[in-house]
């Protein structure tokens, strides 16, 4: 494969938007702190391995549409990842 094009077509749209979505959640996931990176590293991680799987049990049969579930299971660990963020600013952590 040898253009972006060609990859798009290869992959198709539902698989190349979720691998859009997935790679710009990482920023989400980062910080300049190495010891919390690494825990919000993780929780990208997990995030990732999360949407797969609903997006896999979606496609086997559930009502729901495959990509909604990818994305509600992508972004279910938001939460801590904030956090974590207002942990690094040295901000408090409550929200």
């Amino acid at each position: 494969i040898a253009t972006l094009d060609a990859a798009c077509a290869r992959l198709g749209l539902r698989n190349t938007a979720n691998i859009v979505q997935a790679v710009a959640s990482a920023r989400m996931f980062q910080s300049a702190d190495p010891g919390l990176d690494a825990a919000m590293r993780r929780l990208w991680r997990h995030s990732i391995v999360a949407a797969q799987s609903a997006f896999a049990v979606a496609r086997l049969g559930s009502e729901a549409q495959p990509e909604t579930l990818y994305l509600a299971a992508l972004f279910h660990d938001v939460g801590p990842a904030a956090i974590l963020d207002r942990v690094a600013k040295g901000s408090d952590p409550v929200i």
